[in-house]
């Protein structure tokens, strides 16, 4: 099956995109965080992430940016006048420390909730007691366990079907006879190539996959290595945190690799910090799939996120990462805010975060629905885009994920 082009998901090569709001507009705008004009008090909501945080794998900027809508959402109102206390616990891929880090959140700080889950490993040790505590989880597929539980939604791609959309690129596309997929070397992060590989399978095309050990000292070999397990009419595809790929790409643009094979890269390249950062040898060449739009785009949830980031985030970098974020939250946010005030306990919350059905956001191509319950991949599409002079220029339209892994045709056959 090719790919699938989606409507609705509107052109973002620059065009469509806003300056920085003036403070008064900027007022307006985070008004539509809440329903009040005074700022909660009384008994939190708390609510939990356990998010991965380690030299060469930092993925914090997400849970910064769903705790800064959390703020916003505090300052105009709450959730029924209380707000909403986000309490966020750093795993470092040790599976013991992180299972004791949800005991902590559920056992001890009796958390309603869990939302902003951005951990390598977390699913994969914690799955079975967020189940255990009827919990719907708000998270993010950076580990591959979490698309098996049925209890939880990811508000993104992940890397797995990031990676994927390359791949589909590669092959149909630029006619790639080979794919090498290089991946953070993390605890059962092997899994993270499996759409890579599912494209090789359906396609007849080889893949060969490496494990790069974070941090990376030695950039030009690990470049280097990366062009020549591709050949020159492979594809790579990069699975690496933003100040790793900056490293790698970097190395591979001054040894004039950019043009030894096809190059991609999971949704981090989007980072418009890296974007800026890489030499004019990547223009038209790395392509990157990104499930939202471009940081600078002129729509309503894309100017409420620039503008919390800005008030509440201490304008911080704009990026994928504070797009998910903020997503997370505002997509718990809006389910409980409508909840009367004797249903806002762990029951009634996960209940309604388990509802949210045909959520429709600028931010994404297609409708969000957690699915609870059932196999499903609450985000299976993109745009495609290459760098162009610092900035994004889109190639292909929203375009879905092939089901090509057992993840992917488990929540296709489940509707």
């Amino acid at each position: 099956m090719g790919a699938v082009a989606l409507g609705g998901c509107g052109s973002d090569d620059g065009e469509g995109t806003v300056a920085a709001a003036s403070g008064q507009e900027a007022a307006a705008v985070l008004a539509s965080c809440g329903k009040g004009a005074k700022a909660a008090s009384g008994k939190p909501i708390t609510v939990g992430a356990i998010v991965t945080k380690l030299p060469g794998v930092d993925l914090t900027p997400v849970s910064n940016s769903t705790k800064a809508y959390f703020d916003c959402v505090n300052a105009h109102g709450g959730v029924g006048g209380r707000p909403i206390e986000l309490k966020v616990e750093h795993d470092q891929l040790n599976p013991q420390a992180t299972s004791a880090l949800a005991s902590k959140l559920l056992d001890q700080d009796h958390v309603a909730a869990m939302v902003g889950n951005t951990s390598l490993i977390d699913c994969s040790v914690n799955g079975k007691a967020y189940q255990q505590a009827k919990l719907n989880v708000i998270g993010a597929a950076v580990d591959t366990a979490c698309f098996r539980l049925t209890n939880f939604a990811a508000a993104g791609l992940g890397p797995m079907l990031s990676a994927q959309l390359v791949a589909q690129h590669q092959v149909a596309e630029q006619a790639a006879d080979t794919l090498h997929a290089m991946t953070t070397q993390a605890p059962g992060s092997e899994a993270l190539n499996a759409g890579v590989v599912g494209v090789g399978k359906d396609r007849g095309v080889k893949v060969v996959e490496t494990m790069v050990k974070v941090p990376i000292t030695d950039p030009n070999g690990v470049a280097l290595s990366g062009a020549n397990k591709a050949g020159d009419d492979g594809g790579v595809i990069l699975d690496l945190a933003p100040p790793e790929l900056a490293k790698l790409l970097g190395a591979a643009g001054k040894q004039g690799l950019a043009d030894r094979a096809h190059w991609g890269c999971v949704n981090a390249c989007a980072n418009p910090t890296l974007l800026k950062a890489l030499d004019s040898s990547w223009d038209d060449k790395l392509v990157v799939p990104n499930e939202f739009p471009v940081v600078d785009a002129d729509s309503p949830d894309m100017n409420l996120y620039r503008a919390v980031n800005q008030k509440y985030n201490g304008g911080a970098d704009l990026s994928t990462f504070g797009q998910l974020g903020f997503l997370m939250a505002k997509l718990f946010a809006d389910a409980v805010q409508q909840l009367p005030a004797d249903q806002l306990d762990r029951e009634g919350i996960n209940k309604a975060v388990g509802a949210i059905s045909n959520y429709k956001t600028d931010m994404l191509c297609e409708p969000f629905s957690f699915d609870a319950g059932k196999p499903h991949v609450s985000v299976a599409a993109a745009r495609l885009y290459v760098p162009s002079d610092g900035k994004l220029k889109q190639v292909q339209d929203c375009t879905q994920v092939d089901a090509v892994t057992p993840i992917v045709r488990a929540a296709r056959a489940a509707g």
